[in-house]
């Protein structure tokens, strides 16, 4: 369900601005672009900053801006390195702090952007504060904002879950249970209340899921023309 939740904000198309005239044939620098773009995106949605630790060959290969970059994509903060640091003195190794910084502040260009912000806010993830500029504090709104519809998507579930206790309890009811009721008459009056309970749940979850969409269409609006 979150992933179906971000798609308005990934879906855009790539090629809105070609015109008729240009080849359809994807060029070796087109196509090097989509594999990157493909890695950053796989980074962003599977491998938030976490306490994972650096392999040996990791260690052994010192490419110290590629693990800056990778790290910097994910939102990982400068104290981040201390992990790798301890990692690699196992194996007598210093990590390179300039050059993994660099590497990190690049990797930072693509998570502090405003669709990754919202994203990480549907997912009910945090957004970590490691943006600098002018561009922080919004970011952290846009953040609070897909955080919203997360918690809006929480409570539709959680409706739906009750939806689907009352439907059970009305099915036991019209198949001739009684429950805990004493007489019949009692358990025709609750199929009643438990009816009208199931209509007013699944009016409030159409009503919670129009809400949903049309916040994310200005959302994602929104987006796009503050880019």
């Amino acid at each position: 369900m979150l992933k179906k939740s971000i798609t308005p904000l990934l879906a855009r198309p790539n090629n809105i601005y070609k015109t008729k005239k240009e080849n359809k044939t994807m060029t070796f620098k087109q196509y090097k672009s989509a594999i990157q773009s493909f890695f950053i995106l796989f980074l962003l949605v599977i491998l938030p900053c976490a306490c994972a630790t650096l392999s040996k060959d990791e260690c052994l290969n010192g490419d110290w801006y590629g693990i800056g970059y990778r790290d910097g994509v994910t939102g990982c903060y400068p104290d981040y390195i201390a992990k790798h640091q301890k990692a690699c003195s196992k194996f007598s190794i210093a990590p390179d702090y300039s050059t993994w910084e660099k590497g990190r502040q690049d990797g930072l260009k693509h998570y502090c952007t405003k669709s990754n912000a919202y994203r990480l806010g549907e997912q009910g993830l945090s957004f970590n504060s490691v943006c600098s500029g002018k561009m922080a504090g919004m970011l952290q709104g846009i953040h609070a904002r897909g955080l919203a519809q997360h918690n809006r998507q929480k409570n539709i579930e959680k409706n739906e879950k009750k939806l689907e206790e009352y439907k059970e309890i009305l099915t036991k009811l019209r198949n001739g249970e009684k429950l805990h009721l004493k007489t019949e008459k009692e358990a025709r009056k609750y199929m009643l209340d438990v009816h009208e309970e199931i209509l007013c749940i699944e009016r409030q979850i159409d009503k919670s899921r129009t809400e949903i969409e049309r916040i994310r269409r200005y959302d994602t609006e929104m987006l796009w023309e503050a880019n």
